[in-house]
């Protein structure tokens, strides 16, 4: 346990996206080394980023908050040293120390996997590839990887799990945070029968700059990054380049040229991606690196389904696009849901309930300053409780998952 504190601290002080960790790592051989270095002698090696100052903070208290809830919440600690690390994310120049996870372990045996990535605004063209291809790959044996994002991202997810398949999201947030919320009920479906995982500690938000970064582990841990569709300013755009550079193959589906979202695949294929119609593309060329873990000829057999149904199972939605009413079956299937719904919601009260029992004196008085419409930091400052113990206590809560960090740095408790 000691050691996996250590490893949550170092992943604290890196940088994402970066190659800080694996220079550490390779310096000091483990994370207590880099953990009892002089933090000046990290700075040398990164004399223009703010290393000293995160190096110098030895407090490992947040990284045992961390520890703590992960423990309570299921949420598994993968560090660079642990057996179950993906190989395929352990040779790229900027691994994370760690990642969080929740699912199956052995979602990341040796085999194909394929990451199907686009555009939010999927047109109906894009969702319909997205969904045949998702679900061929997944059929023929493969593993979907994608980043649970709406539009290309929840299609290709969905479309795995009807095909009976695994599937991987890999998060730009805290494993605790469902970004988008919509996708609350395919981020469940994707943990029963895959992973969710991601290099952001529990309580960090959706923020804008962390899905680029996030984009590194989605190529890494593909074979292979197809592009459904995307603009030219599409992040999809930044997934292929780094499988690019990660010595990925990159494919790319062909769209009307006069569409904007068929940038991103008119730049992928001038920069050298294969063109992409069917997923039997990409199959066939790596059904001889996974001989008899790759079976195209199962397609034959493949029971067609009904994307529009599979979308509304899994609450897959477009502000174009409308799903067929449910069917009687359905309709008996979603009151089933309703009431295992509200049980799970007694769950999460009694849950909430034990936590907010366990805070100290000043997390507990803090909790319950906080009024419903949330407040300030300052706000939340009294004559004996000072600035300090609000951030201390403020980010204790929201590891805990009492509170979350809304736009303009308001605090809102999370009921």
């Amino acid at each position: 346990m000691k050691n996996i504190i250590y490893w949550i601290w170092l992943s604290l002080a890196c940088t994402p996206g970066t190659d800080m960790f694996r220079k550490i790592y390779e310096r000091y051989g483990s994370p207590a080394a880099a953990y009892a270095a002089d933090p000046d002698d990290i700075s040398e090696m990164f004399p223009n980023s703010n290393a000293v100052e995160r190096f110098s903070d030895k407090s490992l208290r947040r990284s045992g908050a961390i520890l703590d809830y992960c423990s309570d919440a299921g949420v598994s600690i993968i560090t660079y040293e642990s057996p179950e690390y993906p190989e395929k994310l352990k040779g790229i120049d900027d691994p994370p120390a760690v990642i969080y996870f929740k699912g199956r372990k052995d979602v990341f045996t040796d085999g194909l996997s394929v990451s199907v990535v686009g555009t939010r605004s999927a047109s109906d063209y894009g969702r319909k590839m997205a969904f045949s291809i998702a679900k061929d790959i997944a059929a023929a044996g493969g593993t979907v990887v994608s980043g649970m994002a709406l539009g290309i991202d929840g299609v290709s997810h969905a479309a795995a799990l009807a095909a009976g398949a695994m599937t991987v999201a890999v998060l730009g947030s805290g494993i605790d945070v469902v970004y988008p919320k919509s996708h609350a009920y395919l981020m469940r479906e994707i943990i029963k029968n895959g992973a969710v995982i991601t290099e952001y500690p529990p309580g960090t938000p959706p923020m804008r700059h962390n899905f680029p970064k996030r984009n590194r582990i989605i190529s890494a841990l593909s074979d292979a990054t197809v592009v459904v569709e995307g603009n030219a300013d599409s992040g999809s755009i930044i997934t292929a380049n780094y499988a690019f550079k990660q010595g990925r193959a990159v494919y790319a589906v062909p769209g009307n040229a006069d569409s904007e979202n068929s940038e991103a695949s008119t730049i992928l294929i001038r920069k050298g991606a294969k063109i992409l119609t069917c997923a039997d593309d990409v199959l066939r060329d790596f059904e001889f690196v996974y001989p008899g873990k790759v079976n195209v000829f199962s397609l034959l057999s493949e029971k067609p389904l009904n994307m529009e149904r599979v979308l509304y199972k899994y609450r897959i939605s477009s502000d174009k696009h409308h799903p067929e009413p449910p069917s009687d079956d359905e309709l008996s299937s979603i009151e089933m849901e309703k009431e295992l719904a509200d049980a799970e919601a007694a769950v999460r009260q009694a849950d909430l309930d034990r936590i907010v029992a366990s805070l100290t004196g000043d997390e507990y008085r803090i909790y319950n300053d906080i009024p419903e419409n949330g407040c300030t930091y300052d706000e939340l400052v009294r004559e004996d409780i000072p600035i300090s113990a609000v951030l201390r206590s403020v980010s204790a809560l929201q590891i805990k998952g009492l509170v979350e960090i809304m736009p303009g740095e308001r605090i809102k408790r999370i009921t």
